[in-house]
């Protein structure tokens, strides 16, 4: 689990910095993924105080989350 937690904050770090184009990592199942490690994400941000754990994960699901409904309202 910590191995895919590390993952895709690694590569929401990339994102944020601007050092990955979003269209490169679109593919990956973010939303999938983010959505199955709530339960941990929030436990071990309870558990140390500190939100900022997987903070880019997070970062990399809300842009996917974001770009989705903006694709979806473009189709509607």
């Amino acid at each position: 689990m910590a191995m895919v937690l590390n993952f895709f904050d690694g590569v929401g770090e990339l994102l944020r910095k601007g050092l990955t184009d979003y269209e490169i990592v679109s593919s990956m199942p973010v939303v999938l993924m983010w959505e199955k490690m709530i339960p941990f994400v929030e436990g071990t941000r309870k558990a140390y105080n500190d939100t900022s754990f997987w903070a880019n994960f997070e970062y990399f699901y809300n842009e996917t989350k974001k770009r989705q409904q903006q694709l979806a309202s473009k189709t509607a």
